[in-house]
């Protein structure tokens, strides 16, 4: 077993992901947050600034959202991001969140919310239709 001393210079909270990953989020005033994704060694994956940051239940992912409305879901195992946002400004700062099977749901202040999917749908595959007409671009 090997032991190592590490510092993430704030403090907060630190947690172990999915993914070997740590986990950081340290506040820094009112409706303010920062956190930081590390590897195992100690390495700065992402860093992430918002107004607040909730973990989900099963721990694989975090969203972090500011008051402009925009959301961000960090998937910890793979490091992947989902972005979202309200349409609506200001949303002022965000309340709660709920988590869903493949989205994520931010509420703010404003009862504006931000939906954020999770399994988000693959662009749709092109190929070259032939017909007796001609050929053209399509989807399959």
């Amino acid at each position: 077993m090997r032991v190592g001393h590490w510092a993430p210079g704030f403090g907060g909270g630190l947690r172990w992901t999915p993914g070997e990953r740590l986990f950081h989020e340290w506040g820094c005033g009112t409706h303010c947050m920062n956190g930081n994704l590390y590897d195992v060694r100690g390495t700065t994956l992402r860093s992430f600034v918002g107004s607040a940051a909730w973990t989900s239940d099963d721990g694989r992912y975090a969203a972090i959202a500011n008051a402009a409305g925009d959301v961000e879901v960090v998937e910890f195992e793979h490091g992947r991001t989902h972005q979202g946002s309200s349409r609506h400004t200001p949303c002022f700062f965000p309340i709660d969140v709920v988590w869903r099977a493949n989205e994520v749901r931010v509420r703010f202040a404003s009862e504006a919310t931000a939906p954020v999917d999770l399994h988000p749908r693959p662009p749709p595959v092109m190929r070259r239709v032939r017909s007796r007409f001609g050929s053209r671009e399509g989807e399959q």
